[in-house]
């Protein structure tokens, strides 16, 4: 035998050999049927979502009912009784999957194996009743697939199915999976539209109403649709709103846990004695809500009149830190041009008084004569710029005054911001008398260097 003949022999061999291996493998891959079942659609129902009449659960979180009460319309009568709020597009998705229910995997086709697949004694019942007629009595088994779906037969059949989660899910589930989970007595999105609003949590009780009807922009230009009047009187700063509040009309739990629930169990949740209460809408509309204790990632929750503790998510129930200085505006004071008839900086030994002619077109004069209109705009701003930066929570550190402000408004009152020597290369500001916070002292600077350029007749910084 020579070397091409020999190397051919082991060609042929190998392929031999790896057929053989090929042929093993199939002859010991599971066959169809076994635990997963072959994939198949079996239809049990092919029927309209109209023509479901009633349906009946029962299992380890309970009992209840779904019932027709006219065309396209049903019910749950637990939580209708109960006076629990019903998610309406939950009602039509359990309609829609128990008329046109299916099977999606043969498991067995006998009861032989019942046991391996729970349903040698069901926990879990369903009763789907068609108005022709027509019933399907199903039991249910062990979840399977990763608990994405679950074993389930006929009522008298031998036939053992699986099926997927989705269609199965309020046939399986509580009671509660069709409770309205929106809380807010909103339709709207927009936190525009919110009217006035209380809460309370460990720094106070809090009042906010909606001003945006009076049209109110400060001096430095800054619009404010809302006022705190407790436990301070003061704008809400915009962007803190925008940040905190921007959903507040779309309040909403991720859950409902227990429905009538016992003294026990809000006191368990924290409900007797809440963390905080928020209250939205006016009159009929007029929604009070209570948070409870933390759990995991969220918090315990019930609306009041609303027999049901909730969980809601952490990142919806924002406004348990506030705190009235992170809901004030910063601008220490900035009162619209429009009120001002005059105003007076102070400083190095010198004092400057600007008179304002007219406000809509930013014309003052200084000493009599007119300014640049744009350098005076932009000079006011800067005046009406100071925002609180630190709190001044050391009083008796409080220098000399640094720079005056003196506002003189038309109504004959007037608004005094003082910036004063303080620690840290920083300066107190006094506002009529009262130093609650700081600034930069790059702040006295910018004043000082305003007034100049304004004088000038050169162009000014409106910010620092």
């Amino acid at each position: 035998m020579n070397r091409r003949q020999k190397k051919t022999l082991l060609i042929l061999g190998g392929v031999v050999l790896l057929a053989a291996v090929l042929v093993g493998a199939l002859l010991l891959w599971p066959k169809g049927g076994d635990e997963e079942g072959s994939k198949v659609t079996i239809p049990l129902s092919q029927r309209t979502p109209d023509q479901v009449q009633k349906i009946t659960v029962e299992n380890e979180l309970g009992s209840y009912t779904f019932e027709r009460t006219g065309t396209e319309e049903w019910t749950v009568p637990l939580l209708r009784d109960s006076g629990v709020p019903i998610d309406r597009t939950d009602l039509t998705n359990c309609a829609r999957y128990a008329a046109e229910l299916s099977a999606e995997t043969l498991v067995a086709e006998d009861l032989e194996k019942a046991a391996e697949f729970g349903l040698d004694e069901p926990t879990a019942f369903a009763t789907i009743e068609y108005t022709d007629g027509g019933k399907l009595e199903l039991e249910f088994g062990d979840p399977y697939t990763g608990n994405n779906g679950y074993y389930f037969k006929l009522k008298g059949e031998n036939t053992i199915y699986g099926i997927s989660l989705a269609p199965v899910s309020f046939l399986t589930g509580s009671v509660l999976d069709f409770a309205d989970l929106y809380l807010s007595p909103f339709d709207d999105t927009s936190s525009d539209n919110v009217t006035s609003f209380r809460f309370t949590n460990k720094n106070g009780a809090f009042a906010v109403d909606n001003i945006g009807d009076q049209n109110v922009i400060d001096g430095y230009g800054t619009y404010y649709k809302y006022q705190m009047t407790s436990p301070v009187t003061a704008y809400v700063d915009p962007e803190y709103f925008h940040e905190t509040f921007a959903d507040l009309m779309r309040i909403q739990a991720s859950s409902a846990k227990i429905l009538n629930p016992t003294e026990g169990q809000l006191a368990d949740a924290g409900l007797d004695e809440p963390l905080s209460t928020i209250e939205l809408g006016e009159g009929e509309d007029f929604t009070r809500i209570l948070i409870g204790k933390k759990n995991g990632d969220g918090y315990y929750a019930m609306k009041e009149g609303i027999p049901v503790i909730y969980r809601m998510a952490d990142y919806v129930v924002t406004w348990l830190d506030c705190t009235p200085y992170q809901m004030a505006t910063k601008a220490l004071c900035a009162p619209a041009m429009s009120q001002v008839s005059a105003v007076e900086v102070a400083f190095d030994g010198e004092s400057y008084r600007f008179d304002i002619a007219d406000a809509a077109q930013s014309k003052a004069t200084y000493g009599g004569k007119e300014l640049n209109a744009a350098s005076f705009k932009d000079a006011y701003k800067l005046f009406c710029s100071l925002r609180s930066e630190y709190t001044a929570d050391a009083p008796d550190r409080i220098g000399e005054t640094e720079v005056q402000i003196i506002f003189h408004l038309k109504d004959g009152s007037t608004r005094r911001v003082e910036l004063c020597s303080y620690e840290n290369r920083r300066l107190a500001v006094r506002v009529d008398g009262s130093a609650q916070y700081a600034v930069r002292k790059a702040a006295g600077d910018a004043m000082k260097n305003g007034v100049k350029a304004l004088i000038a007749g050169e162009a000014v910084t409106a910010s620092y």
